[in-house]
């Protein structure tokens, strides 16, 4: 689960960039995937907190009904926040999780 919430927070890192529209469709499939598998994992466990967080995040970033909020600009603060929560997840479970 680790190497999934950490790919996820670089792919959220890079997208503060401004890149082409084309990185931006990936992200969002490669988040809203890591996040499904994330939820799927952590519910195993019972509904948490974790479970909670990451279905938010599985919401904002899906690709099939996709949020706008307009200019790029309005998604950076989203996309570090969705990072570093992806970190803090990443640093904060035990190793066997």
């Amino acid at each position: 689960m680790k190497i999934v919430s950490l790919i996820a927070a670089i792919l959220l890192f890079i997208a503060v960039l401004h890149l082409p529209i084309g990185y931006y469709r990936f992200m969002r499939i490669g988040v809203t995937i890591a996040a499904l598998y994330l939820i799927s994992q952590e519910a195993k466990k019972g509904i948490n907190a974790w479970v909670i967080i990451f279905s938010v995040i599985a919401i904002l970033f899906n690709p099939i009904l996709p949020i706008y909020l307009g200019h790029k600009n309005s998604w950076v603060p989203i996309d570090l926040i969705s990072g570093a929560t992806l970190l803090i997840f990443t640093f904060t479970t035990k190793k066997n999780d």
